[in-house]
């Protein structure tokens, strides 16, 4: 992915039986033109709705604030520089 003027870049880092995976996508200049940022945008969505179906926790990151759990996909979601998602702790 190139980075573009005026357009902002986004992460969501899912913790995983593979590590750190990692989606990136776009929200600014254009984006609701541009397939690929849209698609990206889709993906990150459906990670994001897929884990709280899982029961795993994401949280928006940001230096300000810290860290701040999200229940839901919304613009908060969307905007946010970058999200985690922490897997469902499980007990014994």
């Amino acid at each position: 992915m190139v980075d573009q003027p005026g357009r902002r870049r986004h992460i969501i880092r899912r913790m995983c039986d593979q590590g750190d995976a990692v989606t990136v996508w776009e929200t600014g200049a254009d984006t609701e033109t541009d397939e690929e940022a849209q698609a990206a945008v889709r993906e990150a969505e459906r990670i994001f709705r897929e884990a709280l179906v899982r029961g795993d926790v994401p949280f928006a990151i940001d230096a300000d604030k810290g860290a701040q759990k999200l229940d839901r996909w919304d613009a908060r979601a969307r905007e946010a520089d970058e999200i985690v998602i922490a897997p469902r702790l499980m007990g014994g």
